[in-house]
């Protein structure tokens, strides 16, 4: 058991350094990558500049751990999302809504990063690489217990699988971002996200025929799920015309 001083010394460096991490997040997100300063970070986390260099060596290693506490984030709430779903169809389900809800909340620092992502000859060193790994680990041990049970009938390799799965769910927030849609419109999200596993159904081999033994599970799937839509077009008919 460690002594409670090395106890104490130790949650009071967490609680700086998550202090410092937060600051960085504020000033990406008011001044960009270019034009944040550490100098502006330290001020922001309460630090001196020399002290903040003992915890971070630059401005890169700033920016990795705003997004890596992102990540980390997006990761365990992705592990406990899918404990709860009975089928691999809804479990899917649940990481396409998770991923573009989480990804536009946080697109402002996401779209900070990606320069980084497409970086190919310096990705897999640059600490961006193991975070979306152990991420998109997720999905694949979905996909792997969903072959195990026969939900999934294809023949494309996992790899192939993960791509198409998250290369459209990256466009399909890019899309959403440049057309200026509203970020807490759950309605417009639930139907991206329909769209999404229209594609994803018949590409993994999900499709199931009208007599499959499943069909009631996925029936009633699907009346919670529109009972949620039509629970939030109501919503949205009311706020707008509250508004008007």
């Amino acid at each position: 058991m460690p002594e409670p001083n090395n106890q104490t010394r130790r949650q009071r460096l967490e609680a700086r350094e998550e202090s410092i991490i937060a600051a960085a997040r504020e000033e990406f997100l008011e001044s960009g990558f270019e034009g944040a300063k550490v100098a502006g970070i330290a001020r922001r986390a309460g630090v001196a500049e020399g002290t903040l260099y003992l915890y971070f060596r630059n401005k890169n290693a700033l920016l990795l751990a705003v997004v890596g506490s992102f990540y980390a984030r997006l990761t365990e709430t992705a592990e406990a999302g899918i404990l709860e779903p009975a089928t691999t169809l809804d479990r899917l389900a649940f990481l396409v809504r998770h991923h573009l809800k989480s990804c536009l909340e946080e697109w402002s620092i996401i779209a900070l990063a990606v320069p980084a992502f497409y970086q190919i000859s310096e990705y897999r060193d640059s600490g961006y690489f193991e975070l979306n790994h152990t991420y998109v680990a997720v999905f694949d041990q979905v996909i792997r217990e969903g072959v195990a049970r026969g939900d999934i009938s294809t023949a494309l390799p996992l790899h192939v699988m993960r791509d198409l799965f998250y290369g459209t769910l990256e466009y399909s927030v890019r899309t959403y971002m440049v057309r200026g849609q509203d970020l807490e419109n759950e309605v417009v999200i639930e139907q991206l996200a329909e769209q999404v596993m229209t594609m994803v159904r018949p590409a993994f081999g999900l499709e199931r025929n009208s007599d499959d033994a499943e069909s009631g599970s996925d029936l009633a799937s699907l009346v919670q799920r529109l009972e949620k839509v039509t629970k939030r077009l109501e919503a949205e008919t009311t706020r707008k015309s509250r508004r008007s």
